[in-house]
């Protein structure tokens, strides 16, 4: 599901299975034709509040963003923009 609800329930019930760690892809698949796997991994932003949400409504796990913040003014930049939020790994 693309609604926090859904991704909560989710990762809710992977962790009832002992899952303790999580590496978020947050971002919406494009299903349309002609749009490549590649795209779907680069054109839709990433929703970086899923993963802080996460971290706050789980605060025994831990989450990582896949992708996104690739160097270390990308990092700078996140911190900032999510100053009051918990931190989130970056794969």
């Amino acid at each position: 599901g693309s609604d926090y609800d859904t991704t909560l329930r989710f990762v809710e019930s992977c962790r009832q299975g002992g899952c303790r760690h999580f590496i978020l892809h947050a971002r919406s698949a494009i299903l349309a034709k002609g749009f490549s796997t590649q795209q779907n991994r680069t054109v839709p932003p990433l929703d970086v509040s899923v993963a802080h949400k996460l971290v706050r409504d789980l605060p025994d796990c831990t989450f990582a963003l896949n992708g996104q913040l690739k160097t270390l003014e990308d990092c700078a930049r996140h911190l900032v923009e999510y100053e009051d939020l918990p931190p989130v790994h970056s794969c």
